[in-house]
């Protein structure tokens, strides 16, 4: 049985409010870059958090997928979301939900003005760890969701930690 979106991310909640030893220093922002896999394609993600304090944050990211299979064109855009973050032992574990922005471009030669917009809901957990001094790892699972689809995105990032809470 396939678990649903929204019992992993009930899980991840139910984990990070339980009371934890604290061992890494928070950062008042993470820059990021990577990859992501979106509807089953390879795109390239980079943005920031901004922690407003221990456990809160504001993300912004853009990324790109070139060449959609689904469409045959270009798909970009860009998402802002709320994090929550907790911190297990040496993880760091972040639970976020807000909006995407996408664009499209259909290939040229199934529609000539084929661009297409729209903002859709977008949620994610991400888990991290620092590696070396102000470098570290953020991996995990989100989704967007259309009326009647919901369609999974796989993240893996590089994080630049800047700044101590």
């Amino acid at each position: 049985m396939k678990p649903s979106v929204c019992s992993i991310i009930a899980a991840a909640f139910a984990v990070t409010c339980c009371p934890v030893a604290e061992a890494q220093t928070r950062s008042r922002a993470d820059v990021e870059f990577g990859g992501w896999v979106m509807v089953g394609q390879p795109g390239f993600v980079m943005g920031a958090t901004g922690w407003v304090n221990d456990h809160s944050g504001v993300v912004v990211r853009g990324f790109v997928v070139p060449g959609f299979t689904i469409t045959g064109g270009d798909f970009r855009g860009f998402e802002t979301l709320y994090h929550y973050r907790r911190f297990v032992g040496d993880f760091e574990i972040n639970l976020g939900a807000g909006l995407m922005y996408l664009t499209g471009q259909e290939a040229p030669s199934t529609m000539p003005r084929g661009r297409w917009s729209g903002w859709i809901p977008r949620t994610d957990v991400l888990v991290g760890r620092r590696l070396l001094g102000r470098l570290g790892v953020k991996a995990g699972l989100g989704t967007r969701t259309f009326i009647d689809d919901e369609d999974y995105i796989a993240t893996f990032t590089i994080v630049i930690l800047l700044g101590k809470q």
